[in-house]
């Protein structure tokens, strides 16, 4: 599901991005190269267009990161899993106290899964500072709030 959703994302983005550059290509092609000398409204418009895009993005992305967060994983994270349903017996998951987010079919692909992925990935091994910085990244994007990167 992970797997999917992340592909999905990237073509967006990417579909986003040549967007951006045919918006950049036309305002060359209009205004020739040093339009931002010559027509700097239009820079400007074109650049407040493209944060405002930036913000719908962040926040579509954002609100689905939380959903998984709260939903998690769907199948077995261990990816060595050949369970045929990706599911545990009674067709439930167990789940990692540390994020909430990696479930598991068993207790064994837990373990397995630990030991060689997941540990180095999972919250719970994250300094409580950092958690919450991200925490306060996440929620100022959220909040369409870039002024800590600007350049």
């Amino acid at each position: 599901m992970l797997n999917e959703r992340s592909e999905e994302w990237r073509e967006y983005i990417q579909g986003k991005q040549m967007e951006s550059q045919l918006g950049i290509d036309l305002l060359n092609h209009k205004y020739g190269k040093d339009h931002a000398k010559t027509h700097p409204q239009h820079g400007m418009q074109f650049m407040n267009q493209m944060k405002e895009g930036e913000r719908e993005i962040n926040g579509r992305f954002l609100s689905e990161v939380d959903k998984v967060k709260k939903q998690g994983a769907t199948r077995c994270c261990y990816w060595a899993c050949n369970t045929p349903s990706g599911l545990g017996e009674g067709e439930t998951l167990l789940r990692c106290t540390g994020c909430g987010i990696a479930k598991y079919c068993c207790k064994e692909h837990h373990r397995l899964d630990w030991k060689w992925e997941h540990k180095g990935e999972c919250t719970v091994n994250l300094p409580g500072w950092l958690n919450a910085e991200m925490e306060q990244d996440r929620v100022r994007n959220m909040n369409g709030d870039y002024a800590d990167y600007k350049s």
